[in-house]
């Protein structure tokens, strides 16, 4: 486990809980993360609960000894473990007196506890290490007139590496503070090479034709686009993917995000509604998009429809075709679920929420097919982590989301795209207002670019895509079949790669 950046033991956790189901839970949520024991009642509590404990989790109503007690006996015994209360009392005016940490209030998400643990062993760790840096200043400052003596070189070289990882510590100590960099803190020769590697990077010969075809349509992405989402396409592979397909898959996925492209630039360049419900039918099993339907773009469905024929033929040569294609169509339909959520978000800026959009809108980056057709191309039997490994996957498809978000948000918004999260977030915290965005259809101006900009919503989305970068390692964990060390690891050039092709995409 890393604290602040330092490598530790796993933390370790007691949780007080009298209600055995619900302890059983919280020990489900924590135990492949952290070391955790369980204490039904007070008087176990605090028999368990010594030095060598980082968090403690207590329930306030508890059949022998109340949580308060249970806190007052820690802390009149010296031990300042982090302790966050988790119960079914709401907060009045008598906490203010106890000594705890955090206060959650019941029912509490897995994710929240988690994030709850790492919060309080942080601020353990930092207490700590403080401690022991002040210590390591009081002899330095005692044997400063013996610089010559050994002991006071091995004090300064002790305080050097207290110093460094205080410094670690201070930077891990709010599970929720910002560590990935953005755009504007790029070395400009770090954003110069990634965008020359994109723009440098060759398409294969048979995604090369398709995708010169779609450049003679109308509004169509500019080369560099599929360039980039080639090229970053083994970034977001599964390491189960077997080696003769290592090199299927990106042309696979590419063609995926081109036939995804074609329906939302209906909605969003052209408002080309017919064409839409039409080219929306071609996934489905059981519908045939028609081209000579009232007010259709023949020539847009013909070519929609030839994307996805050639789709479905690459994709059936997958051992595992028939076991996920089923699956494939499915998570198919949701990105086109997304592109209508966006339109609404597009045209009725009042309507769109950030939960809203977390739900329905994500799924336009495609992951959940991403891994499906990687699945697919895959021996690994993972029919019993299926709902481990796709809620990886969720929690990847989120980073996805922020990183594209706020690679595109201002291009976007000055467009008239009002769907993306810096601004549907703007518009929720009353940095801008809705008016604003609807007395402007056609785009805003710059001073509305500047405030959103001013008020650090594009941190605030870092921070969010950091905070499912660890959930993805917790979901790691979980998993046997599968080791994503290698997915995860590319999320994050993934990210970095979003960030250098700021407005070109």
């Amino acid at each position: 486990m890393s604290i602040g950046g330092l490598e530790m033991e796993p933390v370790s956790v007691v949780i007080v809980e009298d209600d055995h189901d619900l302890a059983a839970l919280y020990e489900r949520y924590l135990q492949d993360i952290f070391a955790v024991e369980t204490a039904t009642t007070g008087t176990d509590a605090l028999r368990l609960i010594d030095e060598t404990v980082d968090v403690v989790l207590l329930d306030r109503q508890l059949p022998d000894i109340n949580g308060k007690a249970v806190l007052e006996a820690l802390r009149d015994r010296g031990l300042e473990v982090p302790v966050a209360m988790v119960t079914g009392v709401e907060p009045d005016t008598d906490i203010v007196e106890m000594p705890f940490d955090e206060y959650l209030c019941k029912p509490i998400r897995r994710e929240t506890l988690i994030r709850t643990v790492r919060v309080l062993a942080n601020r353990g760790a930092f207490e700590r290490k403080s401690r022991e840096f002040f210590r390591l200043a009081a002899k330095k400052a005692s044997l400063d007139n013996l610089d010559d003596r050994t002991d006071y070189h091995e004090v300064r070289s002790q305080l050097s590496e207290i110093q460094t990882e205080l410094d670690d510590t201070v930077r891990g100590l709010f599970y929720d503070e910002q560590s990935v960099r953005a755009r504007s803190e790029m070395d400009q020769g770090e954003v110069e090479q990634l965008l020359q590697e994109v723009v440098g990077h060759t398409l294969p010969a048979e995604l090369k034709a398709l995708i010169d075809d779609y450049q003679r349509l109308q509004n169509a992405r500019p080369p560099f686009m599929w360039k980039w989402v080639h090229r970053l396409a083994p970034q977001n592979t599964l390491p189960a993917v077997e080696e003769q397909y290592v090199d299927v898959v990106p042309v696979d996925k590419t063609i995926t995000i081109l036939f995804i492209t074609l329906l939302d630039d209906l909605l969003e360049k052209t408002g080309d509604r017919a064409t839409f419900d039409e080219l929306a039918k071609i996934p489905c099993e059981r519908q045939t998009a028609d081209e000579t339907a009232t007010g259709v773009d023949t020539e847009y469905v013909a070519f929609a429809s030839r994307v996805w024929e050639q789709i479905r033929e690459r994709i059936q040569r997958g051992p595992n075709y028939d076991t996920y294609e089923e699956l494939f169509r499915y998570d198919v339909e949701q990105a086109i679920n997304s592109i209508e959520y966006s339109d609404i978000a597009i045209r009725r800026p009042d309507l769109s929420t950030m939960d809203d959009l977390k739900r329905y809108e994500s799924h336009n980056m495609v992951m959940f097919a991403y891994a499906d057709i990687d699945l697919m191309h895959s021996s690994a039997e993972v029919h019993e982590e299926l709902g481990p490994l796709r809620e990886a996957i969720w929690t990847a498809q989120l980073m996805a989301r922020i990183g594209n978000w706020v690679s595109t948000w201002e291009r976007e918004i000055k467009e008239g795209d009002y769907s993306s999260g810096p601004v549907v977030y703007a518009l929720d915290r009353g940095i801008i207002d809705r008016d604003e965005l609807v007395d402007q259809a056609d785009g805003v101006d710059g001073e509305i670019v500047d405030r959103i900009k001013n008020h650090g919503v594009e941190k605030e989305f870092l921070t969010r895509w950091e905070q499912h970068y660890h959930e993805l390692r917790d979901y790691n964990r979980q998993l046997s079949t599968i080791d994503l060390e290698p997915f995860i690891e590319g999320t994050e050039e993934v990210l970095r790669y979003h960030l250098a092709s700021t407005g070109l995409k």
